[in-house]
């Protein structure tokens, strides 16, 4: 039930003359002495004629407007308008999920079912909204002929995939959705940086899209944005079609590169061990370090061959991971020029393998040691 704010005007016909008269006092402003004239008996009996049965709350949400300044008693055809479109869709799911996000969006309290909660603009931005939701509807369905400029690039029956490499197309594409790239200059800005924007669909519904950034630059470039233009959580949902699709291995390449590697690393691998990052890690000495630190935590002894491969690497993987001397990579690492960072990362984590290792360190890493750091068996 829809309540007034004062069950007095709880009625289901044009109001009487007392009542009438409450709500003069109640909106006093309107009906002082040189204010402009406001017949409000005859603004309920109009409303009455438009809306029987729903003029008592009606009239007093039209002056409940007016009294914070929103309308004019000359806009009477528009708050009845507006009015006939509450009524018509409050008790839909759909109104009331466009009415909570609009609230959250500006910081309101809305009772999505208290038409005094929402004043004339504050509704026509509602009514707006709730028919491009609509419109989104049947616009958001994949269609069968796509637009010139873009192809279907993965389809496995649950999830597909369009690549849109034309202006118009990511337009197109764009509709019935919040994202920027429905709009021709910002659709021509990110396909200048030299990657398509792709369009995620889910049970052919339109679901997401992925740019990729530019080529060198890190996975922090990539943005994969919900049809309401807000960021997505790489779930497991997600994070299976970006595999099966082939991009997790594009996404995977560019960490490396990232400003905070680890938050990228995090965001994309997620933390749960797999055999497809295992594999796709192994082979990385970057990649299998940060697997083996944020995923296994521990050793990922598939990948140590990669990592022994790379001294930096190496130096990071017994820093992070296994706490201890990283045999097969010592000799790289004495003829790479890092042992003595090599032998302070093992006098942190490790104070009995840094002496076993300083006892075998050649004779020139010794006296460079000496010579920077003091004697080692002090």
């Amino acid at each position: 039930m829809l309540l007034s704010r004062d069950y007095t005007f709880m009625r289901t016909a044009v109001l009487p003359e007392n009542v009438l008269e409450k709500l003069r006092q109640r909106h006093r402003k309107f009906f002082a002495p040189g204010a402009p004239p406001l017949d409000l008996k005859k603004m309920n009996l109009q409303i009455s004629e438009e809306m029987p049965g729903k003029e008592d709350l009606v009239t007093e949400w039209v002056l409940h407007c007016l009294e914070i300044g929103v309308g004019s008693p000359r806009n009477l055809p528009f708050f009845v308008e507006a009015a006939k479109f509450f009524f018509a869709h409050f008790k839909e799911q759909l109104f009331k999920d466009v009415v909570t996000e609009y609230a959250e969006e500006n910081s309101l309290t809305i009772n999505p079912k208290n038409l005094l909660d929402i004043n004339l603009y504050m509704l026509d931005d509602i009514k707006k909204i709730y028919k491009e939701e609509v419109e989104a509807r049947t616009v958001n369905l994949l269609p069968d002929v796509l637009p010139e400029g873009s192809r279907l690039i993965y389809d496995d029956g649950a999830h597909q995939i369009v690549e849109a490499t034309g202006i118009e197309a990511a337009c197109a594409l764009g509709q019935g959705t919040k994202w920027c790239t429905k709009k021709e200059a910002w659709a021509s800005g990110y396909l200048a940086k030299g990657t398509p924007l792709f369009t995620f669909y889910r049970g052919k519904k339109k679901w997401a899209l992925m740019t990729l950034g530019r080529p060198h630059e890190g996975a922090g470039s990539i943005e994969i944005n919900d049809i309401k233009n807000k960021e997505m959580e790489i779930d497991d949902e997600m994070r299976g079609v970006l595999i099966k699709s082939g991009f997790m291995s594009k996404i995977l390449e560019k960490v490396p590169i990232s400003y905070d590697k680890e938050k990228e690393f995090l965001r994309f691998v997620g933390t749960k061990p797999s055999p497809y990052m295992e594999k796709e890690c192994e082979e990385n000495p970057f990649l299998a370090v940060l697997y083996a630190k944020l995923v296994i935590k521990g050793p990922f002894h598939a990948g140590e061959r990669a990592i022994a491969e790379d001294s930096l690497r190496a130096m990071w993987y017994v820093r992070d991971v296994t706490k201890r001397r990283f045999l097969e990579a010592e000799p790289l690492i004495m003829q790479s020029g890092v042992s003595e960072q090599y032998a302070r990362v093992l006098s942190q984590v490790n104070k009995k393998e840094y002496l076993e290792f300083m006892k075998t360190a050649t004779g020139r890493i010794l006296q460079d040691w000496d010579k920077t750091y003091g004697d080692y068996s002090e």
